[in-house]
């Protein structure tokens, strides 16, 4: 299971040729799993959240691009949030930018991910290398780590753009190790300053936390006592244990440009307090489901539904809520037979394991330990571990561990080499086989022929609205889905967002499926609608009931086909229907001209909003977009006081006559991030340049452990 002699303890540095074939292979794997999705494909995922979620932020992400700026703040989804704080978006990545830059929209999506898949099937072959582990195990290490725990989470955007950096961070910790090269250390740095600027930060976090184990355990453990390393020294072993963490930390600042604002809207958004509808524990593994990892194939037979299963809970799940995806952990069964041969042959011989390989297995397990869940009853009031939902999630350093005993024990059971190669191949192949099979089980993204958001262009309801005089704001299912035309649209879903979202007393009560066409009911949602800035009200069937009769047809009464959302929605035959709010009230008061104000020349952008106002008296005047700190306004280019109104809304006293109100978004806590990246930039070079260029081998005395 576990290398054990002095030649394979040591890294095997890779040939370029052995590079060049690793990176084929991981490309010719993108392409089995992934064609349809390839960018000159023109095809597309659908399913799960990407397009009540992913694909929106990416629309208004990639809209703003096209219009020549870096978007701060998301006007779209309900009355605003920072995009630039919930850092899904990513609009400080660097790939992300540069393919959105680039291509369309449809085609950046998806290439963003599949260059990732790339990117972290390399790394963690690599990572293997330097563990001692020869070609094909490292190409079956990849395998198991890459399309055994990524692939079915293909719909969570974030996890393989963020998991692509996890195997280098961990290459550069056993180079160090190995090594004891500062310089080659010092990358640890911007390699967790991209991860982090990729999103997320959940996997991050699970990184930082292996990281922080296996760094002391592993200088601690091969230090002395066998006769290859140094004699133990508390103060030499604290040096070689915290360069890693203080490299790490030096990563956290360079990425606080994109950490200081997330941090300011955490702790004003639904989680900034632990409660039943934020448990860390959501998406956990139950310990029966755990059986998985041989049987998953039971678990998705024909007359099975793990999502019901999961539900029900029992044998000892964790009281909340899961699904199949979160709850997914399978490495393959020749993987899992390999490192259970191995297991018996090492047991028999009676040769001492690996103990870098055996750390792994541990952190493997203690994160199978925390990833059912009950370890939040604790870890929920430790700060960082409250901050994130997805218990199941760290299961992915047992991927890991599995990932790399797998590869050495093809190693070792299949010594020579026409047997290894021949073995190597034939594993990797059923390998392979059987985790693109399980996939489509697993995996709630389904890949389409064609693209879903280019048949925006052919909405109606888009040309409709977007054509409007006054900017449109739209009620629609399909939380997000509507910002994808582009419109603004309510109701919002949002994983981190403002708080104000999630308050009862400021949200509408209005169910459609518990209320219906309730006439008090429909009367409290009418007047919350209206008094939020909804021009318009999409629906999926007719709202002909007598308590929806201040609402008039914006399309054929009959509705109208959409080939936009008939794709969304998987409704290829059935018709949508528009309507928007009337009022005879206003009608007659525009006529008389008892209206007492008029809004003219509006403009909004993504961090700027400008309108000229007319009133017959001074009046504070509301602007429908959320209050958030960071949103300044002047008045005729004077700066003015803003105030919050109904503990939602942005406000301005406004003296009368005719005046330009500009609303700027210039958020203090981009300012500080940006500051503290740079600084910590600055460091970061020095450091490297001060560095020696390389430390001997010789003289890291605790490189070695058997």
């Amino acid at each position: 299971m576990m290398p054990d002699t002095d030649t394979e303890v040591s890294a095997i540095r890779p040939r370029l040729r052995e590079w060049l074939a690793a990176l084929l292979v991981s490309v010719g794997l993108v392409l089995l799993f992934w064609w349809k999705i390839c960018p000159w494909n023109g095809g597309t995922l659908i399913g799960g959240d990407l397009f009540s979620y992913y694909f929106p932020q990416k629309a208004f992400l990639s809209d703003s691009l096209r219009n020549g700026e870096i978007p701060l703040w998301n006007h779209r989804v309900g009355a605003g949030y920072p995009v630039i704080a919930e850092s899904q978006t990513g609009v400080l990545y660097p790939p992300t930018l540069l393919l959105f830059m680039c291509l369309d929209l449809n085609a950046a999506y998806h290439a963003n991910q599949l260059l990732h898949f790339v990117v972290a099937f390399v790394g963690f072959w690599a990572y293997a290398r330097w563990m001692g582990v020869r070609w094909w195990g490292a190409i079956l290490a990849a395998v198991v780590f890459v399309y055994g725990w990524f692939a079915p989470r293909i719909c969570l955007e974030w996890a393989i753009i963020g998991g692509a950096w996890m195997p280098w961070i961990f290459l550069c910790v056993e180079d160090w190790c190995q090594t004891g090269r500062r310089r080659r250390l010092l990358w640890l740095g911007p390699l967790m300053g991209g991860f982090l600027l990729a999103g997320h930060f959940h996997l991050a976090f699970i990184t930082t936390l292996a990281v922080g184990i296996y760094v002391p355990v592993r200088t601690l453990w091969g230090s002395g006592g066998e006769g290859r390393g140094a004699p133990f020294s508390l103060a030499g072993w604290r040096e070689r244990a915290a360069w890693p963490l203080g490299v790490l930390v030096v990563g956290y600042l360079l990425a606080a440009v994109q950490l200081v604002p997330t941090m300011e809207l955490m702790l004003r958004s639904q989680r900034s307090q632990v409660g039943h509808e934020n448990d860390p524990g959501y998406g956990h593994i139950p310990p029966w489901y755990l059986t998985q990892v041989f049987s998953l194939w039971v678990w998705n037979g024909p007359e099975m539904n793990p999502d019901l299963a999961l539900f029900q809970g029992g044998g000892g799940a964790y009281p909340v809520a899961t699904n199949r995806v979160e709850a997914h952990l399978y490495f393959g069964m020749v993987p899992l037979l390999l490192c259970a041969a191995a297991l018996v042959h090492r047991w028999r011989s009676g040769k001492k394991f690996d103990r870098r390989f055996t750390l792994w297995v541990v952190i493997g397990l203690i994160g199978v330990l925390v990833a059912t869940g009950w370890p939040f009853l604790v870890l929920k009031h430790v700060p960082g571990f409250a901050y994130f939902r997805g218990a199941g999630r760290y299961g992915v350093l047992m991927a890991i561990a599995v990932g790399l005993c797998a590869g050495a024990a093809l190693d070792r059971l299949f010594i020579r080499r026409l047997g290894r190669t021949v073995m190597g191949l034939a594993m990797c192949s059923l390998t392979v086989w059987d985790l693109y099979s399980i996939e489509p089980m697993i995996g709630y993204a389904q890949q389409l022929d064609n693209s879903v958001v280019d048949s925006r262009e052919q909405s109606q309801i888009r040309q409709l609205l977007v054509s409007s005089e006054a900017p449109a704001r739209l009620w629609a299912p399909g939380q997000n889905v509507a910002t994808i035309l582009p419109v603004s649209a309510w109701p919002v879903y949002l994983g981190l967002g403002p708080q104000e979202y999630f308050d009862p007393d400021l949200m509408t009560p209005y169910d459609s499926s518990r209320d219906g066409d309730n006439p008090q009911a429909v009367a409290r949602h009418l007047n919350w609608l209206w008094s939020n800035g909804v021009t318009h009200i999409l629906s999926q069937k007719p709202l002909d009931a007598p308590a929806w009769t201040a609402l008039d047809p914006a399309l054929h009464p009959q509705g109208e086909f959409d080939p936009f959302f008939a794709r969304v929605w998987g409704q290829f035959q059935e018709p949508v229907y528009l309507y928007r709010f009337w009022s005879t009230e206003i009608d007659e008061w525009e006529r008389a001209g008892r209206v007492s104000h008029r809004v003219v020349d509006y403009e909004q952008s993504a961090q700027r909003v400008a309108f000229t106002v007319e009133l017959a008296q001074p009046a504070t005047v509301e602007l429908r977009e959320l209050a958030y700190p960071g949103w300044n306004v002047a008045v005729d280019d004077q700066p003015a006081e803003s105030v919050t109104l109904r503990g939602l809304y942005r406000g301005v006293q406004v003296p009368a006559g005719k005046h330009r109100v500009t609303w700027r978004y210039r958020p203090v806590s981009l300012v500080v991030g940006a500051v503290l990246s740079v600084a910590a930039s600055l460091v970061w070079i020095m450091i490297y340049r001060k560095s020696s260029r390389d430390i001997p081998v010789s003289e890291a005395k605790w490189a070695s452990v058997t």
